[in-house]
């Protein structure tokens, strides 16, 4: 019988259809690294998430504990920065992970936090609830509209390409700075390519949507930070670390930014403190596909890449070397 470990609860509907596939499965929630060594030793397969680090040293140990048991690790998430790639090939392990199905929730979700912010709808709650409401004003709490604004995407992949689209059928103006040309997008949305620093110092509104890696580690730090127009707003639904969390919270203090919407963080669960007492700020805990049809989804992708390993397949969701 194939043993197959999990790190997280996953959703309810997906894994019934785990339960059914007859294969022993043992829930580690949120192992150690240790725990997770032990349990891979004895496990076919991993379903693992982006806060699992698997590094070589961890492969490596696991795989000669049993003598290469482990055949695949089905990533739970569209990124695999937590995951030697390399070493777990090496080992003989098959990584994959969950593309496409998240797209159009984490794109919902950042156009979400957009629009929170320019029509300051956490500051109203906010003043509702405390009691301190007097009633209608004709200046309350103004806030800007989407229409108009120049909006920048930061990494046009399948993510920032949708949100693109969303913000162009709300009338904003749109550009992006990606690794190659979009021609499709561009046509479809009228989105103009720039270079980093242009699309910084562009931007009304600019929205992460970039890969993890040393490439994008503190992209956006105190230097290109202060490339973007004062009062401008940063969201970031990628990687927590593609932004210096103290140089954020230093420009927004300031007045450089009007505010930032974050859904993720360096060291996710900690937040810096910094960003805590700063103002305008939306900081929500990590919800960019936090739909049941979605995690129902990715959880499913993770089943039957696991099923065409387990048969002798490739993986339909295989990461290349």
């Amino acid at each position: 019988m194939f043993r197959v470990c999990v790190t997280q609860v996953l959703e309810a509907g997906a894994w019934e259809q785990f339960k059914a596939m007859g294969w022993e499965l043992n829930t580690l929630i949120q192992p150690s690294p240790n725990a997770l060594k032990d349990a891979l030793a004895e496990s076919d397969a991993l379903v693992s998430m982006l806060t699992d680090r698997l590094s070589a040293e961890v492969l490596q140990a696991a795989q000669a504990a049993q003598g290469g048991r482990l055949k695949i690790i089905a990533n739970h998430a569209v990124g695999y920065d937590n995951i030697d790639v390399q070493a777990a090939h090496n080992q003989g392990i098959v990584v994959t992970n969950t593309p496409g199905v998240l797209t159009q929730a984490t794109a919902e979700f950042a156009l979400t936090l957009i629009l929170n912010l320019l029509r300051r709808v956490s500051e109203g709650e906010a003043l509702l609830r405390s009691g301190q409401w007097q009633g209608w004003e004709p200046t309350q709490l103004l806030g800007s509209s989407l229409a108009g604004k120049k909006v920048g995407i930061l990494g046009a992949g399948r993510i920032g390409q949708a949100l693109g689209q969303l913000v162009h059928l709300l009338g904003a103006e749109l550009a992006y700075c990606s690794r190659s040309p979009q021609p499709a997008f561009e046509s479809q949305t009228q989105a103009q390519q720039m270079d980093f620093q242009s699309l910084l110092k562009w931007s009304e509104v600019l929205s992460l949507h970039l890969p993890g890696g040393a490439d994008t580690f503190h992209l956006l730090n105190a230097e290109t930070l202060a490339m973007l127009p004062k009062g401008a707003i940063l969201i970031n639904t990628g990687r927590g670390n593609s932004i210096d969390e103290v140089a954020l919270a230093e420009a927004l203090q300031s007045g450089h930014l009007g505010g930032a919407a974050l859904d993720v963080y360096e060291k996710e669960p900690s937040v810096h403190p910094a960003l805590l007492s700063c103002p305008n700020t939306l900081l929500l805990p990590h919800l960019g596909s936090a739909t049941v049809s979605t995690r129902r989804a990715m959880a499913l992708t993770c089943l039957q890449n696991i099923q065409a390993v387990f048969a002798g397949q490739p993986a339909p969701n295989q990461i290349p070397i």
